[in-house]
């Protein structure tokens, strides 16, 4: 299963929309970068009008944020043992 795959998997399981946007994110931004990815191109991504983008963030740089948070948060839960 590759890449593309997996993340349309992910989203077609997700619970809402905000998570389906956040999946959607990071899988243009990988892909494309984020400056080649817009609003309306996300929520197409996804099947939801752009005016419900704003429903879940302020803007592109606010879902960016959430992004880098939510990895963030992420990195900090890695625990490793001493023999790792």
């Amino acid at each position: 299963m590759n890449k593309q795959e997996v993340f349309k998997r992910l989203i077609d399981e997700a619970e809402s929309t905000q998570e389906r946007l956040f999946l959607s994110a990071v899988y243009l931004f990988s892909v494309k970068g984020y400056n080649a990815v817009g609003i309306r191109e996300l929520c197409r991504s996804v099947g939801v009008k752009e005016s419900s983008f704003y429903n879940h963030y302020r803007s592109k740089e606010k879902l960016l944020d959430s992004i880098f948070a939510y990895f963030s948060e992420c990195n900090q839960r890695v625990v490793m043992t001493e023999q790792e």
